[in-house]
């Protein structure tokens, strides 16, 4: 069985626009915001083609649709698939045997844009493009789950051998892709994920929410999921380094969901610190986080490897200044705007610290490079550049 509604596919090419994941996820995540936004961004983009949002709702009564605006609402056809429970699908998936996209979903597409690491089957003659985030599971693999781990490495490999094209999320990740998995670069392009600044955006008025969270009024802000990749062990001990006037006077609010491997950071959490006070918020709504940003004397995040880094263009975004590591793809993003720091350097992060907690021209000079840097980022921009990729594949 199959749900469909919107326009009337024409003459014109047609895209489809997978999105399963994001369909069947009610919590928004990194890879389901990228999708989202990029789905209304190139409707909007691309009034020559006909574009439909497909994917399993695994027999979900109300799929979980992206938000956008109504006129391009009006112009995305979406069909949706309600043959398989997710257990079934998955255990298809995993052991290819499930059905081609486009006859569990009648239609004749030209192009298939797959946005979260792999690539479902598809029949012959359709050209598929395929989204990679990062390849922490390779460069990183002790800090990825293990069942995400065997995940990936059997079936990313299979998506960037069989995908038409493919997209990196950053220069990082393309470099990534062919050196891992001998990718040509001409079959790679860039489409950086962008930040809503009509959302992230600075002088919000941060009282009522300190007092809803119990924040004190100065604190060093950590926005992701607490897992080993994010170092947040070593963020803890550098705020521990601090001098202890720095510490009475900033707490250090770590704010994210409990990911794999993180016993020892809710230890070292739940230990505090003698002087200054070690606070975790748990999941924040989104519609706090750009007011949580605007709080913050600073955002730390020393990671050991990111895709991209969405949290730090979202601190910038909001005028926060910014300390951040210096490898993988958060110089693409941060440099220039930001503190950088090596991951593994405890003292200087903590140095970083008590600099822009005593040093209000810095903060200042920070805020306004991140701000700068943040406009460069646009969801516009992004669909944009995907519409550029689509125009390339479509016309091989």
């Amino acid at each position: 069985m199959s749900t469909e509604f919107g326009p009337q596919p024409s003459r014109r090419p047609q895209v489809w626009l997978e999105a399963t994941h994001t369909l069947a996820n009610r919590t928004r995540t990194g890879v389901g915001y990228y999708t989202e936004e990029l789905i209304a961004g190139i409707v909007a983009a691309d009034p020559g083609r006909d574009y439909t949002l497909v994917g399993n709702v695994f027999a979900s009564a109300k799929p979980q649709l992206p938000p956008m605006p109504p006129a391009v609402r009006q112009r995305l056809r979406v069909r949706l698939s309600r043959f398989f429970p997710g257990k079934v699908w998955n255990q298809l998936f995993k052991k290819r045997l499930l059905p081609p996209l486009n006859q569990l979903i009648p239609g004749r597409p030209n192009l298939v844009v797959f946005f979260n690491f792999v690539r479902l089957p598809v029949t012959r003659g359709v050209k598929t493009i395929v989204t990679v985030h990062d390849l922490a599971y390779r460069r990183f693999p002790e800090t990825v789950q293990d069942r995400n781990r065997a995940y990936l490495s059997a079936f990313v490999p299979r998506a960037v051998a069989e995908a038409t094209h493919l997209i990196a999320v950053s220069e990082w990740t393309k470099r990534d892709l062919m050196e891992y998995y001998d990718t040509p670069a001409d079959k790679i392009s860039v489409v950086y994920p962008g930040v809503d600044l009509t959302r992230y955006r600075p002088d919000l008025p941060t009282a009522e929410l300190r007092a809803r969270l119990n924040l004190p009024e100065h604190y060093f802000l950590f926005v992701s999921t607490l897992e080993p990749r994010k170092n947040v062990l070593g963020l803890i001990a550098a705020y521990r380094a601090l001098p202890d006037e720095v510490k009475r006077q900033h707490a250090l609010v770590l704010t994210g969901g409990v990911g794999w491997l993180a016993d020892d950071i809710m230890a070292a959490i739940a230990a505090g610190d003698p002087v200054g006070r070690i606070m975790r918020t748990s999941y924040v709504p989104e519609a706090d986080l750009p007011t949580l940003y605007n709080g913050a004397t600073a955002f730390v995040f020393p990671s050991l490897y990111e895709g991209f880094g969405m949290p730090v263009l979202e601190a910038m975004a909001c005028g926060t200044p910014v300390i951040t590591a210096d490898n993988s793809s958060l110089p693409e993003v941060a440099r220039g705007a930001s503190i950088m720091v090596r991951a593994e350097d405890t003292q200087a992060i903590s140095l970083a610290m008590t600099e822009l907690a005593t040093n209000d021209g810095l903060r200042a000079d920070l805020a306004i490079k991140g701000l700068a840097r943040a406009q460069q980022f646009t969801w516009t921009n992004s669909a944009q550049q995907l519409k550029t990729v689509v125009d390339r594949v479509l016309g091989q």
